[in-house]
């Protein structure tokens, strides 16, 4: 017949399971397990706070870098058309007429000469 031991050996996990048992199985014991309970609600609860904290941060954070972001395209967006503004030929010409480097061409106004209405002979 095979031999069975009677008890746990000491390296076995469940060799401590009979002082666990009588640990949860005094007067406290349901005091205990509530305890637990509540501990372990607060954890959880403390831990979501936690993120949803971290969230809502982030997504300040987020907001305030998608206003920058347009600010910049914004400036962007002037700085082109200054860019292109001062790039340009008429721009330059009248630059540096401004500034008395080079003389202003002389522009005349055409205008129409009136010829005094002639009466016509023969008639």
């Amino acid at each position: 017949m095979l031999h069975r031991p009677t008890s746990a050996p000491i390296w076995s996990p469940l060799r401590w399971l009979g002082d666990r048992r009588a640990a949860l199985a005094g007067p406290l014991s349901g005091l205990l397990r509530y305890v637990i309970i509540a501990a372990l609600l607060t954890a959880i609860g403390c831990v979501y706070l936690w993120q949803v904290n971290s969230l809502s941060n982030t997504y300040d954070a987020t907001l305030k870098l998608e206003a920058q972001a347009r600010d910049l395209e914004q400036q962007n967006w002037l700085l082109a058309e200054q860019l292109a503004r001062w790039s340009s030929p008429a721009y330059v010409d009248r630059l540096s007429v401004e500034q008395g480097y080079v003389q202003a061409p002389v522009t005349t106004l055409a205008s129409p000469v009136l010829v005094a209405a002639q009466p016509s002979s023969g008639q």
